[in-house]
């Protein structure tokens, strides 16, 4: 495929996207877990990655968080972010996002995902918008239709949301929440 046909491509899956299924760590995280003694962890937020998130939000698209790992911070950063479907522990993500996708009347083709090892390829590969931080394991990476010049915890995601909100022509009701 022509770049030209891909970038087309892109723009008009772009276009469509009314929900983002984000994993955590390595992708709203840089990987890196704190364990504490009493068997809780710490994590690292990028702001900007969180404002990006907030933006989606004002723009109507939905936010889930889908990972393997538990943690009470990230139940804390996902409230403070207003994320409605945050799925822990999830062993199977391709049925954590089937079943937000059921509640929220929605299907797999107006689904973006971003992940970042093989813990999510499963899901990539049922959503319509793969995406990946630029430090993604190469063979998440090789799958991917859209690639961060970000890595993991350091404004992938704040990129991946900014793209499809410029897509879809949204950016300008967001610059005017901050009257410019």
């Amino acid at each position: 495929m022509t770049e030209g046909r891909t970038t087309s491509k892109l723009s008009r899956i772009l276009k469509q996207m009314k929900i983002i299924l984000l994993d955590v760590d390595g992708v709203l995280t840089d990987g890196s877990i704190i364990l504490l003694p009493d068997g809780d962890e710490r994590k690292i937020f990028n702001v900007k990655d969180g404002t990006g998130i907030v933006w989606a939000g004002w723009a109507g698209l939905t936010v889930a968080l889908i990972t393997g790992r538990q943690s009470s911070a990230l139940e804390m950063r996902a409230k403070e972010l207003g994320v409605k479907f945050l799925r822990q522990r999830a062993s199977d993500k391709v049925a954590a996002a089937s079943e937000i996708l059921e509640s929220c009347g929605l299907a797999f083709n107006e689904a973006a995902a971003m992940g970042d090892d093989f813990g999510d390829i499963a899901l990539l590969q049922h959503v319509a918008l793969p995406a990946c931080p630029s430090d993604a394991h190469p063979d998440v990476a090789r799958l991917c239709l859209w690639k961060s010049k970000h890595p993991g915890g350091h404004g992938a995601v704040r990129e991946f949301i900014e793209k499809i909100l410029r897509a879809q022509k949204k950016m300008p009701g967001i610059r005017a929440h901050y009257g410019i």
